[in-house]
């Protein structure tokens, strides 16, 4: 849990300074002791799910979730010009299921952030949601930035990621 807050909370970071370009700077954005938050790499040097998240955040070319306008963004920061896009949308539910999809075509200037769509949730307030984004090149589809949401409904709980079942994992080597 300790990491999908730090990849979570510093993606978003990251992410809300895509619209002015003004910079971020973060403090003590490492550990000087044992931690489990807000350390991009831990007290042994190794990286955290914060790292991560920057690193998603601060593609060339990458798609993203505005929470507070509700949109979809494409930020090209230095990708040059890119032409024929396509940005494609889905809301699914925690097992999976596709609730609602859209998609559009669009180009973008290097060092643009351009609003695609507005996200509609469905009228469900008990529900978390799964928002998944793709922008692919719309003749090849080649995937050129994904990124993924959870979304708690209306009420702003996120208590039905608790009832998710558990998962059995086993590993092999050979």
């Amino acid at each position: 849990l300790a990491q999908w807050v730090n990849y979570e909370g510093y993606r978003a970071m990251y992410e809300s300074g895509s619209a002015d370009r003004l910079g971020l700077l973060i403090w003590m954005s490492h550990a000087c002791w044992p931690s489990m938050t807000w350390q991009c790499y831990d007290y042994y040097f190794e990286p955290t799910a914060a790292f991560f998240g920057c690193k998603k955040a601060c593609e060339p070319l990458h798609i993203q979730w505005n929470a507070l306008s509700g949109n979809v963004e494409v930020v090209n920061r230095s990708a040059g010009l890119q032409q024929a896009l396509t940005a494609s949308c889905r809301i699914m539910d925690l097992k999976g299921n596709t609730l609602s999809s859209s998609s559009r075509k669009l180009s973008c200037n290097e060092d643009s952030t351009v609003v695609c769509q507005q996200v509609e949730f469905p009228e469900d307030s008990t529900r978390v949601y799964v928002v998944k984004l793709e922008l692919r090149e719309a003749e090849e589809g080649a995937l050129l930035s994904e990124n993924t949401y959870v979304q708690p409904a209306s009420d702003g709980s996120r208590l039905q990621l608790l009832q998710l079942p558990q998962v059995g994992l086993s590993t092999s080597c050979s």
